[in-house]
């Protein structure tokens, strides 16, 4: 059955629900995700914290309506942060990387080029959790044209076409798959 009490804490919450909006929008790093995620471990507990505290004492004082909104609230406001955080590091990952990946002898790669600097990287990811590599080339690149080299002392190595050429070897040539970062 809805009450009036029903409209007011859906009202509450709603208005709640923006400031947090507003506030971890705020909160968020847009040029450095990573240190925005890794503050969640500060941030999260932090405002569930401060919303359990809030209806505690409105319940004490009797303002059960609005305890519930910081109730509410307390569910949702890591879903929000979440939303935001991952749209935040997809938009940075897009930005500043361009990612392939590619098969070789029963093994998974990838190569990683930085956009904002001029270094690159090919890792292993066959057997690693998501999220962790193993590191197999890490320098700097050159563009020319529409050639992307790997600059290596060891290898000549290149992407054309999402292609790479000369990895792992000189005569190797692999169709690399681009990876949208976003």
């Amino acid at each position: 059955m809805w009450h009036k009490k029903s409209s007011e804490i859906l009202v509450a919450a709603i208005i709640l629900m923006a400031i947090d909006a507003i506030l971890i929008w705020f909160l968020l790093d847009e040029d450095n995700p990573i240190d925005a995620m890794t503050s969640a471990f500060v941030i999260m507990p932090l405002i569930a914290s401060l919303n359990l505290l809030v209806a505690v004492v409105l319940f004490i004082f009797k303002q059960k309506w609005l305890a519930w909104c910081f109730m509410i609230n307390l569910i949702l406001a890591p879903v929000i942060y979440d939303l935001f955080s991952v749209n935040n590091y997809k938009r940075y990952r897009h930005k500043n990387y361009q990612t392939y990946h590619f098969n070789y002898r029963q093994r998974q790669f990838e190569v990683e080029i930085e956009k904002q600097s001029d270094y690159y990287s090919i890792n292993d990811i066959s057997d690693q959790p998501k999220g962790l590599t193993t590191g197999i080339m890490l320098d700097r690149y050159k563009i020319v044209g529409d050639t992307i080299f790997l600059l290596d002392s060891v290898r000549r190595v290149s992407i054309v076409n999402n292609t790479i050429k000369g990895y792992p070897d000189d005569n190797t040539t692999i169709k690399l798959i681009p990876i949208k970062n976003n």
